[in-house]
């Protein structure tokens, strides 16, 4: 039986068919085409910027973005046009053309660009010159936010008629240089440190969007903060405010019956001389019109009684001390601060909140009467801002020297930290903030209770977005409120000749050498 099975016929294996190695080796060739070429076409239609930079310092700020996302930019039936009228040769050509993509690309389709050589397109550089009025002698940046713009070319190759206009509001045209920060090193010798491009950029497309600036008074007869001149605290609220489109406005109480009408808001920045009765009149009649804005930056060494009681009346006292603490053994009053995390009203520190800053020379304490009953029965809502960090007091008796905190007296407590919070800026509301139809009629009011910082030696980045953010609260754009762009840096590694000479022969020689020489040892390998 098993003998039959050994000598029965066994069937034939069937032949396998390989396919040559020169037809896979094709084969794998034009997969990886397609593979190539379709995965560049995908990427060109759905793809995501990533900032590899140091510092992001190719991703715009949430406040651009917050910009650009507001309702007067999505709203708009055409796209704004930016003209980005730089030489390809320029040194800063792919800095300006990355950050201006950037805008467009957020845009949502709102921002439409254009690229243009005024050198080597010379016939479109004569039509944008004509149409706006500019003979390009600098490259500039145009923003063009007129209601009635057509839509820029979507390429550079693509041209669009422009429409010619007659000093339009609505048209802003940035020159090159002024994006540009300079440190001066010697006579008639600047250095390129860094840009404010994004700054810059952000600050006229606010403006070319509103076309006509907001107006804050400045109550320039209570105070002497007021001096044009560069490097003082007055250009610089007058700057910031500026960068907001808000034009800082000086106006004397003394001259005037009533508040204009025109007014966005009223500053009083260190006041040092008190209001008299049909002053304070005066300003009581502005605070009691809806939409009503008030900013407060109170100078310690000054104490206009009036002013104090019109702030007490609405929740914020300020205090007559001065915040102290014990910082390596030695008495200070340079305050260590943190912004508040934002209570339900508490707009302003929605992009700061747990954020700490320094604020430098004499500050007083405020007393914030949160949720008090009596306050809510009139709908006026006070707001802690800014409180301090732990280890200071409020110490009553700082004229005298050598002054240690007293319990009985003093605010606050160093070392157990003990007792109420020390607050050093605050907001009040006035009006009901919580109903939709009700919101947007409040009065808002933000006091601070330290003038020092205003100047440009002590100002620090997250007090300049706060003061941003406060003057956004205070004429109701909440929804352009964040932190804004940090100056970005240029910096410059000096080397000695030997150290060029090792960097040369690094990049000429050895690199190349180590690069053939694993390239043979991979081959020997491969061939053994």
């Amino acid at each position: 039986m098993s003998k039959s099975s050994e000598d029965s016929p066994r069937k034939k294996a069937k032949p396998i068919h390989r396919l040559s190695i020169s037809t896979i080796v094709g084969l794998q060739i034009v997969l990886a085409l397609i593979a190539l070429f379709g995965g560049n076409y995908l990427s060109a239609l759905y793809h995501r910027d990533r900032d590899l930079s140091r510092g992001n310092q190719f991703t715009l700020s949430s406040l651009t973005l917050n910009l650009l996302k507001s309702e007067p930019v999505q709203s708009r039936d055409t796209p704004i046009r930016i003209i980005v009228a730089v030489r390809r040769s320029s040194s800063h050509y792919n800095r300006v053309r990355a950050m201006t993509q950037a805008y467009a690309n957020n845009s949502t389709e709102k921002i439409a660009l254009e690229y243009l050589d005024p050198v080597r397109d010379g016939d479109r550089a004569f039509e944008v010159s004509a149409a706006y009025n500019h003979v390009f002698v600098d490259d500039v940046i145009i923003i063009d936010a007129r209601a009635e713009s057509k839509p820029a070319a979507e390429s550079e190759d693509t041209e669009v008629k422009l429409t010619p206009i007659a000093n339009s509001p609505h048209v802003k045209i940035i020159p090159l240089e002024e994006i540009l920060v300079y440190r001066t090193d010697g006579p008639n010798k600047r250095t390129l440190i860094g840009y404010q491009d994004e700054d810059l950029i952000s600050t006229l497309l606010r403006s070319a969007i509103e076309g006509k600036a907001r107006r804050f008074y400045f109550l320039s007869d209570k105070s002497q903060l007021q001096d044009a001149s560069e490097n003082t605290p007055w250009a610089t609220l007058a700057e910031t405010l500026h960068r907001q489109n808000i034009a800082l406005t000086p106006i004397r109480l003394s001259d005037i019956d009533q508040i204009p009408h025109d007014a966005e808001g009223v500053t009083l920045i260190a006041p040092q001389y008190d209001l008299d009765e049909r002053e304070l009149k005066i300003l009581k009649d502005y605070w009691a019109r809806p939409r009503a804005a008030v900013l407060v930056v109170l100078d310690p060494i000054h104490r206009p009684e009036r002013i104090r009681s019109f702030l007490r009346e609405y929740g914020i006292s300020p205090r007559n001390d001065r915040l102290m603490a014990v910082r390596d053994g030695r008495t200070t009053s340079k305050v260590h601060a943190t912004f508040t995390f934002g209570a339900q009203l508490n707009h302003i520190n929605t992009a700061l909140e747990g954020e700490s800053t320094i604020f430098e020379g004499g500050t007083n304490s405020l007393e914030i009467r949160e949720g008090a009953e009596d306050l809510l029965n009139r709908r006026i809502s006070p707001i802690a801002l800014i409180e301090t960090a732990a280890g200071y007091w409020g110490e009553t008796k700082f004229t005298e020297e050598n002054s240690t905190f007293d319990p009985q007296e003093d605010y606050g407590h160093p070392v157990t930290g003990e007792g109420e919070t020390l607050y050093l800026a605050g907001a009040v509301i006035r009006g009901n903030a919580t109903n939709d139809q009700t919101a947007g009629l409040t009065s808002r009011m933000v006091v601070i209770a330290n003038s020092s910082f205003l100047h440009p030696q002590r100002l620090h980045d997250k007090q300049v977005d706060f003061l941003k953010n406060t003057s956004n609260w205070l004429i109701g754009r909440e929804d352009l409120m964040g932190v804004g762009p940090k100056p970005i840096q240029r910096y410059k590694i000096n080397l000695v000749p030997s150290q060029i000479t090792f960097v040369n022969r690094l990049n000429l020689y050895f690199i190349p050498a180590a690069l053939l020489l694993t390239g043979l040892a991979i081959w020997s390998v491969r061939r053994a």
